[in-house]
Order: C-alpha cells, then structure tokens, then sequence
C-alpha cells in the first residue's frame, strides 16, 4: 500500500496535504482548549472525571486527569507531526517533530497566560514534553520494527531467488 502511495505522486500528494491537515486540526484543538476560560476548563475535567469515577471508580484525581490530558494532546499531536513530516520527506523527522511539538506548546502556554482563570506554567511544558518525547520514541520504534520485517523480507526473496 505504502509503495503504491509512493509511487502515484497525486495520490502522495493527497497524504501529505490529509496528514497536515490532520496536524492542523490538532492543533486548532488544543488552542481551543486553550482558549476556555479557567472555570469552563474546571467544569469541562470535572464533569469527565465524574464519568470515569462512575464508571471506574476513583482511579485518578483532578490534577492529574487535567495533567494526562496535557500530555495526551501533545502526544497526538507528535503522532500526527511525525506520520506528515515522515510523507513529505519519505523519511521519518523526528528532531522536526521536537521542535514543532515544543515550539506549539510554549505558544500554547503564552495564549494560556492572556485567558482569564488560566496561566503560563512551566510545569505544563514539562508534562506537553512528556507527551510528545513518549510518542516520538514511540514512532522511532514503530518505524525501526517496520523496516526490519521488510529487510527480512527483501532477504527472504533474494535467498529464495537464489
């Protein structure tokens, strides 16, 4: 499937622009959450760690649900920077994906300190940098799995070639 993208440039052209797109909507996401207000914010986590309590019982707390979701919008969003830098350079990128992962959060953090009831916090750039480090680690892995399974295919052909 991967070759066939490749080898049909509008086809590449049509993930590339569906993989930034998809970056951007993220993006667009997280500035959203951004832009509610300290109480909406506050009303938002606790109404959905009220469902998790009554689903799950009382396995996390406020704080911390509101730190995973920190974390978790970084991480789709290194996900997603990854998969697009790895089209449109038909090679992985992961320093560039650091870098628009963090350029974004702090971004983030600045907006943050312009909405009332929020802030800038430096804490919260080190939870974002723990979501985006893990995923882009993550992506590393997935890729280096990727290429050999199909170095060991290549050389299962040539060995049955010969």
């Amino acid at each position: 499937m991967i070759n066939r993208i490749n080898n049909n440039y509008k086809l590449r052209i049509a993930v590339i622009v569906l993989s930034w797109f998809l970056v951007l909507l993220c993006m667009a996401a997280i500035f959203k959450f951004s832009s509610q207000s300290g109480e909406e914010s506050k009303e938002l986590s606790e109404d959905i760690l009220s469902k998790i309590v009554n689903a799950f019982g009382e396995i996390i707390g406020h704080n911390t649900l509101r730190k995973a979701t920190h974390a978790a919008e970084y991480f789709f969003l290194a996900v997603l920077s990854f998969n697009a830098f790895a089209w449109t350079f038909s090679k992985p990128r992961p320093v560039f994906t650091c870098f628009v992962c963090l350029a974004y959060s702090l971004t983030d953090e600045i907006h943050q300190h312009f909405v009332p009831g929020r802030a800038c916090r430096v804490f919260d750039l080190f939870v974002d940098s723990m979501g985006y480090l893990l995923a882009i680690l993550l992506c590393i892995l997935f890729v280096s799995i990727v290429i050999k399974k199909r170095r060991g295919k290549a050389n299962e052909g040539v060995q049955q070639n010969n």
